[in-house]
């Protein structure tokens, strides 16, 4: 479980923190590290990383050719981006993953609970 103040520090604000900590549980990952590769409805194993820089090698790799999602929201790599090359470090920085997966998360949320 990802900690409070984590939370308070880097997740979308408009959400609370009970919210981020049920949503992290169920989507995510235990380690920043994360990589999950899926084509169509097949799950690819990919080695674990070790390093950032490991991380970021292979969903460059995969990016274009499969879903790949990273870090601890399982983040889907690659959403705006036009070139695997841009994809950098902040995927797999706890703050910057966190931030990004809770505010993709917070737009659905809000989208849902105002219907």
């Amino acid at each position: 479980m990802i900690d409070a103040e984590l939370i308070q520090q880097c997740a979308d604000p408009r959400l609370n923190v009970e919210i981020v900590q049920q949503f992290v549980e169920q989507i995510g990952a235990a380690d920043h590290l994360t990589i999950t590769v899926k084509q169509g409805e097949r799950v690819i194993l990919v080695p674990k990383p070790e390093t950032v820089e490991q991380a970021i090698a292979t969903t460059r790799e995969w990016v274009g050719q499969a879903t790949v999602r990273v870090g601890l929201t399982q983040y889907p790599a690659g959403l705006g981006l036009t070139d695997p090359s841009e994809i950098g470090y902040e995927l797999f920085d706890n703050c910057d993953n966190l931030r990004m997966g809770t505010e993709l998360f917070g737009k659905v949320y809000r989208i849902v609970t105002k219907w």
